[in-house]
């Protein structure tokens, strides 16, 4: 095992934008567990759900996507 002097966290996007690719696996989890008629792109992703709380969130997947399996949805969105 390496031992390490340094670990460095970017839990706020300083170092590394990574809300783009957060909105590309909302897209695709919304995609997989939503209502087939009603798709998401990354852009609405980040339109609809940068700066909000989880709350928020799965109440717009629910009522404007149709998700109801929001453990199936985060799982995915994760992998």
């Amino acid at each position: 095992m390496k031992n390490f002097s340094l670990i460095l966290l970017d839990c706020d996007g300083v170092l590394v934008d990574s809300e783009p690719l957060a909105c590309v696996a909302d897209a695709l989890a919304t995609d997989a567990y939503g209502d087939p008629t009603r798709r998401m792109t990354p852009a609405v992703a980040m339109a609809r759900f940068t700066g909000i709380s989880t709350a928020d969130m799965q109440h717009i997947l629910r009522s404007d996507y149709g998700v109801e399996d929001f453990d199936g949805w985060t799982a995915l969105k994760e992998k």
